[in-house]
């Protein structure tokens, strides 16, 4: 299974058309994210140590390094990140649940940054310059 699979069930959730769904929702957008780039990041030789907090090792390997591509993505992850705390960990009516605007916006913000992953891969200076500028992050 790949992590982009979570971004189809969040889809699919998104349709229930209730608070519950749109939670449910805003946790698969997120994993979704985060999954495929921490694939990426194994793929381009950054693997968390066992006792790293593999969430926080992903984040910082796209937040902190200079380049634009990858800060992007960590704005994302941090972004759903705390959308997902509170659809997880906030049980209270919250406003920002109360209809799918929000998890709708999460699945699309989710797909952007996955084919932002994608375009970098591809395209071997801009590979070039992510793996780069993580090396330069984290020697």
């Amino acid at each position: 299974m790949q992590g982009r699979e979570y971004l189809e069930l969040a889809r699919e959730i998104a349709q229930g058309g209730t608070e519950k769904h749109w939670r449910g929702t805003a946790g698969k957008a997120y994993y979704a994210l985060f999954l495929e780039a921490r694939e990426v990041l194994a793929r381009w030789g950054f693997v968390s140590a066992r006792h790293e907090n593999v969430h926080h090792f992903v984040k910082a390997r796209y937040s902190y390094p200079s380049d634009a591509d990858l800060k992007r993505i960590g704005q994302t992850l941090e972004r759903l990140g705390l959308l997902r705390t509170k659809a997880d960990y906030d049980l209270t009516t919250l406003p920002v649940f109360r209809s799918d605007k929000e998890a709708r916006s999460a699945i699309d913000r989710a797909d952007v940054a996955i084919k932002l992953l994608d375009a970098i891969e591809t395209d071997p200076a801009r590979l070039a310059a992510a793996v780069a500028a993580i090396k330069a992050s984290f020697p």
